[in-house]
């Protein structure tokens, strides 16, 4: 891995792979939910084809980009004294 990655990730704890399983299969089972939501909300006319496959793919890249990272990098706030970002 190249130097300047290993100082970006170098504070994010490991995700156990079973942990990753579930959030990616959490995932998909609520994008599925949101897209027959979509699909029993719609007119049949109304509905472009890709759109619910779109909607079960998004979600499961939202939870691909999110996770840990994202919990701890929300409980900051910026200070503008010292020009950074300060635990809460």
């Amino acid at each position: 891995m190249p130097e300047f990655l290993k100082d970006f990730v170098s504070g994010v704890p490991a995700v156990s792979p079973l942990e990753l399983a579930i959030r990616l299969v959490a995932a998909l089972l609520g994008g599925i939910i949101v897209s027959r939501i979509y699909r029993a909300t719609r007119p049949d006319l109304a509905i472009a084809p890709s759109f619910p496959g779109t909607l079960v793919l998004l979600s499961v890249l939202i939870a691909m980009a999110t996770g840990e990272p994202v919990k701890t990098a929300t409980l900051v706030q910026w200070d503008d004294n010292n020009r950074q970002n300060v635990p809460i």
